[in-house]
């Protein structure tokens, strides 16, 4: 996928309880939520089955650590895991996650590109499948 000029590579899809493999999971970027796809499968964001689209500016790992508090424990902290929590509630089992990381050099590993990218991944979601992935709110 190709963004501003820049080419954007996702990891593939790994099982919620093994994201900690994914080689970037202390970097910023974005992440892409799904159910019920082949581990090590290769990641398309406007795959329809995708059920969240996040950022964080911080670092995945504890971004997924506040997603799994909310979708699993049932605390604050993330409202796509309180989301997924009321409307989907899977086992974690049944979850995967694939991340794009921000290592781009120069002005572009920043908050405000990280935002973008992920608005921009929301857009072509929506214009791909006609509605916004099920546990992003507007």
């Amino acid at each position: 996928m190709r963004v501003q000029g820049i080419r954007l590579k996702f990891s593939a899809w790994h099982r919620w309880n093994e994201r900690a493999r994914i080689p970037w999971a202390n970097e910023p970027g974005v992440y892409l939520l799904v159910l019920r796809v082949k581990s090590g499968e290769q990641c398309d964001p406007t795959d329809k089955r995708i059920i969240y689209i996040g950022e964080t500016c911080a670092t995945f790992a504890r971004r997924w650590r506040q997603f799994n508090r909310s979708a699993f424990e049932g605390k604050r902290g993330h409202a796509g895991g309180i989301t997924y929590r009321k409307e989907i509630h899977k086992p974690s089992g049944k979850l995967f996650v694939a991340a794009c990381a921000s290592l781009i050099e120069g002005d572009l590993h920043c908050s405000s590109f990280i935002r973008f990218l992920e608005r921009k991944l929301l857009l072509d979601f929506v214009r791909m499948n006609g509605r916004l992935p099920k546990c992003n709110k507007e």
